[in-house]
């Protein structure tokens, strides 16, 4: 079960709860796409959703399929909720997005740095895509002539040598914009060199929790 399947199924059983105060009740109703950037499979599973009466639908996490699903859900005015990074896109007025805005959440980061007094701080981006959600941090510490600021792309799976460098480097404040499923290695990596310990600290722009990311 995916992570977005969790979030959904634990958002409408909460809504159950407190179904006597409500004048309704929520039912799921999940279809799997075997293909997410299959556009196509994805406009047929929203029309089968559609057939279905309900009342809105979250797209995929794909450009791809979310792009079918709003077209298909938008011609006949049904909501459509999203939970992905895209910066780029205009939604219309029966669509919405709960990812942070890509400015506001470069706000955050720029605000975080700042109240924990980071001056030197390394940066990690695995896309470049990853510099715009860190526009702000990145041009306020250009504007400043105390920070000292180290940007570096993640390549590949083998991050040692790149936490090596940061580690003789001296920097200790590591900002990390990296995919879901390389969080998990990158941290495992991090931890073989020891640098989990209390005197590093990490941000990282994943608005993934994870419970369980080390191996045995």
């Amino acid at each position: 079960m995916s992570i977005e399947e969790r979030a959904f199924r634990f958002a409408i059983n909460e809504t159950a709860a407190l179904s006597s105060m409500l004048w309704f009740e929520l039912q799921p109703e999940i279809l799997y796409l075997e293909n997410p950037e299959d556009s196509f499979e994805s406009a047929q599973k929203a029309c089968e959703l559609l057939s279905k009466s309900v009342v809105a639908v979250f797209a995929p996490q794909t450009a791809a399929g979310a792009v079918a699903v709003e077209s298909v859900c938008s011609s006949v005015s049904v909501p459509i909720i999203e939970s992905r990074w895209d910066y780029q896109r205009h939604h219309n007025y029966a669509s919405f997005n709960l990812y942070p805005q890509h400015n506001l959440l470069g706000e955050a980061l720029k605000n975080l740095t700042e109240y924990f007094k980071m001056k030197k701080i390394a940066i990690l981006y695995q896309y470049d895509e990853g510099l715009v959600r860190l526009q702000e941090l990145l041009t306020a510490s250009s504007n400043s002539k105390e920070n000292e600021i180290i940007i570096k792309k993640i390549i590949g799976t083998d991050f040692r040598m790149l936490l090596e460098d940061i580690k003789k480097s001296g920097i200790s404040n590591i900002i990390v914009d990296c995919d879901d499923e390389t969080l998990p290695l990158f941290l495992y990596q991090a931890m073989r060199l020891q640098m989990l310990r209390y005197e590093f600290h990490y941000i990282f722009t994943s608005l993934v929790s994870y419970t369980n990311v080390f191996y045995s």
